[in-house]
């Protein structure tokens, strides 16, 4: 680091500057000591050195490099971290090869050496040494070059004599020879070095020494008082020096080579001659004699001054400058001795009564003898006189004359102005200088022209020296707060002068205004300072109200001061909304209230409790908790959970608590678990939300019960007849809790679930009066003194039994001409008879079927069929209902002719009728009512598209399909075995059921779908030949539960209102008939041969996909969930039924798992009890229903 420092009488001022050396000198790391050893050994000496730039190493023995032999080798090497290594290796050593080994590393920016003596055991042994030259007066240093080990002392001699012989000379005992002011006469010749031991054997080595002599120059002047055109002659003489000698001239240390004006003369060896014609001003300098031989080179220097008088280097000419400016006049003269130059000034207006210049701050001559004046004024004009002299000659002198013009100027350079917004304004602007002066006006130094903006008007008026400007604002504003400039010209220069406008007025609106930190209870609020009017703010006035609120109604209001740009604002409510507000106040008044900016605080930990905290002791070991949330306005944001704690009451252990988090479908409530039989506990519930934990409940004693309800047994079917079935069940363990008895409950498949009370002790119940080949669900609930236990697991069974199995043609059927007799005993029973049969009939030529009874019982044993027409074709449909199930069967038969002779088959008779496309009566009514049909499922397909797209084009979801057959319905597919009858009528896999109606008109139906839409898996079946499908005529309002279950939600793209009825909504059917009463089982089964042909029309696979909910008012239903074929849209159902039910579904009863039809039933008797408007019936064929 380097410091200047520069001082005066007035202070001291420094400065400093750092050097950084990029390169780094050699630094040797590692070196090799001091050795003896024996003769015959290695040897291996090493450096190491690191530098930058990398050193290079070099070896030296006494003074020699050392050179590589056979036994002899030098070497080096760099490693990756920068350090060069070398090394001399030597194999067995010798005597000689002892002495002094010096390593040397150097590289740009410096060198760094070691040396030690390496001693070899043996004689003594001097190497061989160089003749020495050396300069007379100087001083001569040999080292003798010894090896051998020990060497008892090493001697001198020159000649006969042994050194020293004189104080000049000197030995040391490492055999080194020095001799000071070395003489030619008595020090040169030759010497000797010898070097001996102890045991008296000894080696010397001789060392010739030659005394050189450096040239004397004899000292020479040049002549004094030397004037301009003198001659001038010179001579360098040597007195002393070996020859040959070489003589040289340099003047001014560049050498002196002949010209027109200078001649050198160096002819005698000895002695050089210097010739200058005629010498002049540029031949002053220094002149140096060179002597140089063998030996050295010397010189002698003598100064040649030549007197020379004044000449003009730079003659002072007139100058003319403008007031304010500075001006040099310039006056320079050489000669030598160096001139002095003065100025002197004329006090008149002529060139006379010049005065002596004094130098000031003003005016002031300087070194080279120019004058200069800074910011000339008028009075500086006139006459000026330079004259320069140094003793030779007369001198020189020169009068100029200065003019000095006045450029345009303002005598004031800034005024202010304020004024208040709306008051009128004068700005003056007076320019001095020489006439013409032109002003220009600029405002905020852009370019202004008062004459074009009409709210402003310009006047001008001249004087002899002066020009003024005036400008006039009428009711200045904001945008007349600016600096405006009067800028003045004229030939010689121009000035300007501002003039600072100030309008002052209200200040704007805080701007910017921004929530920083929101907390629960206060909020930072930070704002830019805006535009103050041209007057220093003194206030802000911060306003805040609820969001809800009109400013103007008892708003909260914060004054702060000028300084401040934020503010906390205080005392506010957790998760609140707020409006907030700033007005800025300087010295002319309040400001505008700026934009409010909506800040709604953060959440804070509930200041409320829960309420409505209930416990009750659910078993020896649980609790259930319930409760409601805090009040609204305490919780200060959204509650995430809650802490139930609990404890045993009057101990002093703390309360463990479990957190209930509140997710999805989340009910408040928790059941304890892992508690102590019939102990007291105290229970608390807090809220917490992510700010923290409110305040605990009060606390609830509640009793764990003495014991617990029993757990229900494992229910097993044992064995089953045509009316009956049997289950058993485990007896209760004897440490378990006690049982007092079941309920054990039972239903038939699509019917309502039945209770039966049996005592305790009972381990097997037998179920009797069951219908034949039925299959039927049941479970089993323990109870004792504290409660029911959980029912068990539902088992399903069936009775023994199967449908009738159809009898054949020939035993079933006796045909005359005019009559046909059904016996009705051939159907066998396959252990479940027939309870009634269905029989219709009709014309192979006929397409309408005439209905014979639908109640025909089996103890009838013969029905006849008459008025038939002889020889004719006939199909007889015959369905017989037992309690499994219905059988159906088709017969085709002719009946005899009038003569009791038989008919040919009907493919005989087909081909005697003409051809359908033959006759034009059918085909022309054929084709018209195909092209109406065509026509008007054209324009049903576009009313139903664009209806879907205007209604709910997103809705549209491939698990419901539409119904397109109106208030039509396919009939019930029921299974049997495989049968087969004569004349072409087989026993079809799927029958459907007739129409109850015999002589109603019989359109045909298909049903469109397929089974992944139909929740009740019926309804579908494959179209063939001899395969019928048969409408049911029943009024317009009744379906079959099928046709309901299949159908209901169909159309899910009509929406539904608060005001929608039953009737709108999509696909859900009303249905009527329903009975006030229900009917034991066994009325029901006494009374299947009066009703079972409405029974027959139940869906015979409907699976348990919901809850059947049937309306008070309009006796219809929706069922909500899912079946195992299906998954409707839970949340689209349960939007219907809140809408037109008007109460809230637990969502419990929307969960999406597959519900067995038990289950079902259950949640069903649970969703009616828990909304008390409804009552639990039931309809036909078991169905459940709520009606109030």
């Amino acid at each position: 680091m380097y410091q200047c420092f520069v001082t005066n009488d007035f202070g001291m001022a420094q400065g400093t500057a750092e050097l950084s050396l990029g390169d780094d000198p050699p630094v040797l790391a590692y070196t090799f000591p001091e050795q003896t050893l024996e003769p015959g050994t290695f040897l291996s000496l090493k450096c190491t050195a690191t530098g930058t730039p990398l050193p290079q190493i070099t070896w030296s023995l006494d003074g020699l490099p050392v050179t590589e032999g056979l036994r002899t080798r030098v070497g080096d090497f760099v490693t990756s971290d920068g350090f060069v290594n070398s090394f001399v290796n030597i194999t067995r050593l010798q005597p000689e090869d002892g002495g002094t080994y010096e390593c040397l590393g150097s590289n740009d920016i410096s060198t760094v050496s070691h040396s030690a003596r390496l001693n070899v055991f043996g004689p003594p042994f001097v190497k061989p040494m160089r003749n020495i030259s050396v300069l007379a007066g100087g001083t001569l240093f040999i080292r003798c070059p010894v090896s051998g080990y020990p060497i008892e002392k090493i001697l001198w001699e020159k000649g006969e004599s042994k050194l020293p012989q004189n104080r000049r000379q000197q030995v040391f005992g490492n055999g080194t020879l020095i001799i000071n002011n070395v003489d030619r006469s008595s020090d040169e010749g030759s010497y000797r070095c010898i070097a001996e031991n102890k045991e008296g054997e000894s080696a010397f080595r001789d060392v010739g020494v030659k005394v050189m002599v450096a040239p004397v120059i004899n000292p020479f002047h040049f002549p004094a008082n030397l004037k301009e055109g003198n001659r001038v002659i010179i001579t360098c003489s040597v007195m002393d020096g070996d020859p040959p000698i070489s003589l040289s001239w340099y003047k001014d240390n560049h050498p002196l080579m002949d010209n027109a004006n200078i001649i050198v003369d160096s002819s005698n060896e000895f002695m050089s001659t210097l010739y200058m014609k005629r010498v002049t001003y540029e031949n002053n300098g220094n002149y140096t004699c060179v002597a140089s031989n063998r030996a050295d080179i010397v010189n002698y220097t003598a100064p040649m001054v030549v007197n020379v008088p004044p000449q003009w280097k730079i003659q002072p000419s007139d100058k003319s400058v403008v007031v304010g400016q500075n001006v040099i006049i310039d006056c320079q003269a050489d000669g030598f001795p160096q001139p002095r130059i003065w100025w002197e000034k004329s006090e008149e207006s002529g060139p006379r009564d010049y005065k002596t210049i004094i130098s000031n701050s003003h005016i002031h001559a300087l070194e080279n003898g120019s004058l200069m004046i800074r910011e000339a004024e008028q009075n500086d004009a006139g006459y000026y006189l330079c004259q320069a002299t140094n003793g030779i000659g007369s001198g020189l002198s020169k009068v100029v004359e200065l003019t000095v013009h006045v450029a345009a100027y303002f005598k004031g350079k800034f005024i202010a102005q304020t004024l208040k917004k709306g008051e009128s304004a004068n700005l003056y602007c007076e320019a001095f200088g020489e006439i013409p002066i032109t002003i220009l006006w600029s405002k905020d130094r852009q370019p202004f022209d008062p004459a074009t903006d009409p709210r402003y008007e310009i006047t001008t008026e001249s004087r002899t020296d002066s020009i003024t400007s005036k400008v006039s604002i009428h009711a200045v504003d904001r945008r007349d707060s600016a600096l405006f400039t009067c800028v003045a010209t004229n030939s010689y220069g121009q000035d300007d002068t501002n003039i600072q406008l100030i309008v002052q007025e209200p200040p704007d609106s805080p701007g910017n205004i921004l929530a920083t930190e929101i907390g629960s209870r206060s909020i930072t609020v930070r704002w830019t300072q805006p535009y103050t009017g041209n007057s220093p703010i003194v206030s802000y006035k911060i306003q805040h109200k609820l969001s809800s609120e009109t400013w103007g109604n008892g708003e909260r209001t914060t004054t702060v001061s000028e300084r401040e740009t934020s503010t906390v604002i205080r005392g506010l409510k957790p998760v609140t909304s707020y409006h907030v507000r700033l007005m800025a106040k300087n010295g002319i008044g309040w400001s505008e209230p700026s934009q409010a900016v909506h800040i709604t605080t953060a959440e804070d930990a509930p200041e409320g409790a829960p309420t409505a905290v209930h416990a009750v002791a659910s078993s020896s070991n649980t609790i259930h908790v319930s409760w409601q949330p805090p009040k609204k306005d305490l919780q200060h944001g959204i509650v995430k959970g809650y802490y139930v704690g609990y404890k045993p009451y009057g101990g002093s252990d703390n309360y463990v608590y479990q957190t209930v988090e509140v997710q999805g479908d989340f009910k408040e409530e928790i059941i304890l678990t892992n508690l102590r039989r019939a102990t007291k506990y105290s229970i608390i519930v807090q809220a917490f939300n992510s700010k923290g934990s409110g305040p605990p409940s009060e606390e609830l004693i509640v009793d764990t019960l003495q014991s617990d309800p029993p757990a229900s047994p494992n229910l097993t079917i044992v064995s089953a007849t045509t009316s009956s079935i049997q289950l058993k069940w485990p007896a209760p363990e004897k440490d378990s809790n006690p049982i007092t008895g079941y309920y054990l409950y039972f239903k038939k498949e699509y019917e309502t679930w039945e209770e039966r009370q049996i005592p305790g002790h009972q381990t097997s119940y037998v179920f009797q009066d069951l219908y034949c080949g039925s299959h039927y669900q049941f479970y089993i609930v323990a109870y004792n003194s504290v409660g029911k236990g959980k029912p068990s697991e539902v088992v399903a069974g069936k009775t023994s039994g199967s449908v009738p199995n159809p009898p054949k043609r020939e035993a079933l059927l006796s045909i005359n001409s005019t009559a046909v007799s059904l016996h009705l005993n051939t159907w066998l029973g396959g252990a479940c008879p027939p309870n009634f049969f269905i029989v219709q009939y009709k014309a192979n030529t006929n397409r309408e079927w005439i209905l014979v009874s639908n109640n025909i019982v089996p103890e009838q044993k013969l029905l006849t069929i008459t008025d038939l027409t002889p020889g004719t074709w006939y199909t007889i449909l015959m369905t017989a209902h037992s309690e499994a199930g219905p059988t159906e069967a088709e017969y085709v038969f002719a009946t005899l002719t009038a003569f009791g002779a038989t008919v040919p088959p009907p493919l005989s008779i087909d081909e005697r009728r003409p051809l359908f496309y033959r006759s034009l009566s059918i085909m022309v009514p054929t084709a018209c009512a195909v092209v109406v049909l065509v026509v008007i499922v054209i324009v049903a397909c576009v009313v139903v598209k664009k209806r879907r797209q205007v209604d709910n084009p997103n809705r549209r979801d491939s698990r419901f399909r539409d119904d397109k057959s109106g208030e039509g319905m396919s009939m019930s597919v029921m299974e049997r075995k495989q049968g087969s009858a004569e004349s072409g009528s087989p026993i079809k896999d799927q029958l459907y059921y007739p129409s109850p109606y015999a002589m109603s008109h019989i359109p045909m139906f298909q049903k469109q779908g397929s089974p992944e839409s139909d929740c009740s898996q019926s309804l579908r079946r494959e179209f063939g030949r001899h395969e019928h499908i048969y409408d049911v005529p029943y009024p317009p309002k009744w379906h079959d539960d099928e046709d309901t279950y299949s159908h209901i939600m169909e159309n899910s793209n009509m929406p539904l209102h608060s005001s929608t009825n039953i009737y709108q909504a999509p696909r859900v059917i009303p249905v009527h008939a329903v009975r006030t009463s229900t009917p034991t089982h066994r009325e029901r089964r006494s009374s299947k041969s009066r009703n079972s042909h409405r029974l027959s029309y139940k869906v015979s696979s409907m699976a348990s996909d919901g809850i059947v909910v049937f309306l008070p008012s309009v006796i219809g239903f929706l069922r909500i969930g899912q079946c195992s074929q299906n998954h409707y849209d839970s949340s689209v159902l349960l939007d219907i039924v809140k809408t037109i039910l008007h109460l809230e579904v637990p969502a419990s009863y929307l969960d999406t798992h597959e519900m067995s039809e038990a289950e079902c039933d259950r949640d069903l008797r649970e969703f009616c009890e828990k909304n008390e408007k409804f009552q639990i019936f039931e309809q036909y064929d078991g169905q459940r229903i709520c009606i109030t």
